[in-house]
């Protein structure tokens, strides 16, 4: 998800620094955000991050109904 977002970030001229700046977030949390995909964020630390970015987030909980087909929900 967010790892999807680092080449263009860096495109853009923004490093870790920067995003620490803007969020407040520790660069060794944004590292961690950007690199491990096992990392359990917060909404509240995406959220930040999506603000800092100037990008939406958008929330999917999906549930599986008894014959095996999934029922979106989606929250903004």
């Amino acid at each position: 998800m967010v790892r999807s977002l680092v080449p263009d970030l860096r495109q853009i001229g923004l490093q870790l620094a920067d995003i620490q700046e803007r969020t407040g977030i520790r660069r060794s949390v944004l590292s961690r955000l950007e690199n491990d995909l096992t990392l359990n964020l917060t909404m509240t630390t995406l959220q930040r991050y999506a603000v800092a970015l100037g990008i939406g987030l958008r929330a999917q909980l999906t549930q599986v109904s008894t014959e095996g087909r999934e029922e979106s929900r989606e929250s903004q």
